[in-house]
């Protein structure tokens, strides 16, 4: 019962309308996710990006994805996720502006994957690509 010490409904009369105790009982919700952050966390994703190394989505049951815009560089990429996910994340990769270009992901840890493209002829490419991570944060 802690988590509601302070928020309190204003009394309604027995002829009080819909409405009005709508309107109560929504500034009481609002009055106790405003000063619980544990509680707006179990109820809410919560997103964000972290300096160009992408952006995610945490969701209350402790999924996370992660997704990034690599721009080309080198045929090997290394992508640090935004935030470390629990586990290794299952995550997929795909070149983003050559259709004869495969992409491939090793050495996946919690915080680091390495991304790579190839042309079709099996010539390291240089290309963008987009990758989308899925696991854990809790």
């Amino acid at each position: 019962m802690s988590r509601f010490q302070g928020i309190s409904l204003t009394t309604l009369s027995a002829t009080a309308s819909q409405a009005e105790i709508q309107t109560q009982v929504r500034k009481a919700l609002f009055d106790l996710l405003k000063n619980d952050n544990t509680i707006y966390s179990e109820l809410f994703p919560v997103s964000g990006s972290a300096d160009g190394r992408g952006n995610y989505i945490k969701y209350p049951d402790g999924t996370m994805i992660a997704w990034v815009l690599l721009t080309a560089g080198t045929a090997t990429q290394t992508w640090t996720f935004p935030i470390p996910f629990m586990s290794n994340p299952i995550v997929t990769t795909t070149a983003a502006n050559n259709a004869a270009t495969i992409a491939t992901n090793t050495n996946t840890t919690t915080t680091t994957i390495d991304t790579q493209c190839w042309t079709v002829a099996g010539a390291g490419s240089t290309v963008n690509r987009r990758s989308i991570a899925i696991g854990q944060w809790k």
